[in-house]
């Protein structure tokens, strides 16, 4: 799960793939606002995936049908704000690098920052994306492993809207996952995928 919407409370991730003796879906996952997870293993075939606040599951529901195949990931997105845009999920097909090389890394971004309809990312070895959209992510791209600053900006502005560093350790693939909303609070959450 990568929350990204500053706005809302915890959520959880059910599957129609796993229930309790009374038939009722059991909780997966739990997340909150730009903490990070682990991938849950899911069994293979198809299902339904569902999000929902875990406090009200009434107020927000977001299913999706995904057929579960060996070896491979998805990343579900939590994003949006409670106001202008509304609350939104997206699943995301992980699509790591077969081959990332001795000494690289792979690196991707997902956006969930509110207030930038695109996100540019370049490090200090070169630009990862340009105008990722909202809610969607990058594919990704092979860098040197290491010490890595990341500058993230509006794609409409230049904007520096978030600037860190990271490190990085050869032969992974991770994605920086940014949150939040411009001028209230911006996150960048890097998750090992």
């Amino acid at each position: 799960i990568l929350h990204t919407n500053i706005e809302t409370a915890p959520v959880v991730v059910e599957t129609s793939a796993r229930t309790d003796a009374s038939g009722s879906p059991v909780t997966l996952q739990s997340a909150r606002f730009a903490e990070p997870t682990l991938y849950a293993e899911l069994p293979e075939g198809q299902q339904s995936v569902v999000v929902h606040e875990r406090l009200n599951p009434n107020d927000f529901r977001f299913s999706f049908n995904v057929t579960v195949a060996r070896n491979q990931r998805y990343s579900l997105l939590f994003f949006g704000d409670l106001d202008q845009l509304g609350t939104k999920a997206a699943l995301i097909q992980d699509v790591v690098p077969a081959e990332i090389g001795a000494g690289n890394v792979a690196v991707r971004v997902v956006h969930g920052l509110v207030g930038a309809s695109g996100l540019d990312l370049s490090t200090n070895v070169g630009a990862v994306a340009s105008n990722v959209p909202f809610g969607a992510a990058s594919e990704y791209r092979i860098l040197p492993a290491g010490l890595t600053s990341i500058d993230v900006q509006r794609a409409s502005d230049k904007r520096v809207v978030f600037r860190g560093g990271v490190s990085l350790e050869p032969g992974r693939a991770y994605s920086f996952v940014v949150g939040g909303e411009v001028d209230y609070l911006v996150t960048s959450t890097t998750y090992q995928d």
